[in-house]
């Protein structure tokens, strides 16, 4: 039964689906970041009643830009969340902007930076994590599968903290096809596999690229790895044989960062 709440009963999906482009955003950074952003209409805001410290704060901020929010009871809250901890506040808003594959390489290409894309990345915890760091790392934007992976769900955008509010976002249906759309915008394909040689000091690092990272156990797909320009892996010389998708991403942006930074 949907909920007496304005605004869930938009969200409200047959089959347990959710929203996959950040139309419900939940946890204390995630919706001070929309709020500031101030990108994406905010069309409810729902704040735990007698809120205090962080969560409290949201009131004062949602007010300065002209939202209203609702105070509701903890019950409430717990029912209307789609992730696990929504920190006592829950927002529903319009999608996230969505940008073109090919205006979105031409960007990167102009700006000689980067963009990250997921090839059946199913966890969204570990997708949101992914793009917090690009974001934090100077990522341009991100290439976000519209089906076979975890999409922008509450999940995703709350392990984002606020990431996805400032990332140019392009949702594509065939990944390999963008690549190649990429590739003719003039950006080169990097792609995560442990098979692959050491990421750490390719020179291809400071040219305009995609880095791509594959889902968790399987990789990339054969026609993403096909497009490959570089396969590059994460030297590991511990016990653990494997990084998830996000420390993987954490690792190469960093090298990205590092290598540009001494080649400027």
């Amino acid at each position: 039964m949907a909920l007496a709440f304005p605004g869930f009963e938009d969200l409200s999906r047959k089959g347990g689906d959710r929203p996959r482009w950040g139309e419900q955003v939940e946890g204390v950074r995630a919706v001070e970041h929309l709020l500031k952003a101030g990108r994406r209409e905010i069309k409810h805001l729902y704040l735990v009643k007698g809120a205090a410290g962080v969560v409290k704060s949201l009131a004062g901020l949602a007010g300065e830009v002209g939202v209203r929010p609702t105070e509701v009871d903890k019950g409430r809250i717990r029912q209307m969340a789609m992730t696990s901890v929504p920190q006592g506040v829950i927002a529903v808003c319009e999608p996230l902007p969505a940008v073109s594959v090919s205006d979105l390489a031409r960007k990167a290409a102009k700006e000689r930076g980067y963009l990250i894309a997921f090839d059946g990345v199913e966890d969204p915890a570990n997708m949101g994590a992914a793009l917090r760091t690009a974001s934090a790392l100077g990522a341009v934007g991100a290439l976000i599968p519209e089906h076979g992976g975890a999409g922008l769900t509450p999940s995703a955008v709350k392990s984002a903290a606020g990431a996805v509010e400032y990332l140019d976002l392009a949702p594509v249906k065939s990944l390999a096809k963008a690549l190649a759309q990429t590739s003719d915008a003039g950006l080169w394909s990097v792609i995560l596999d442990s098979g692959g040689r050491s990421i750490y000091d390719q020179p291809l690092l400071t040219e305009p690229l995609v880095l791509v990272v594959g889902g968790e156990g399987r990789g990339v797909s054969r026609l993403v790895a096909e497009r490959a320009d570089l396969i590059a892996s994460i030297p590991l010389s511990g016990k653990v044989e494997s990084l998830n998708a996000s420390a993987a991403v954490a690792a190469a942006c960093s090298e990205i960062c590092r290598i540009r930074g001494e080649r400027a």
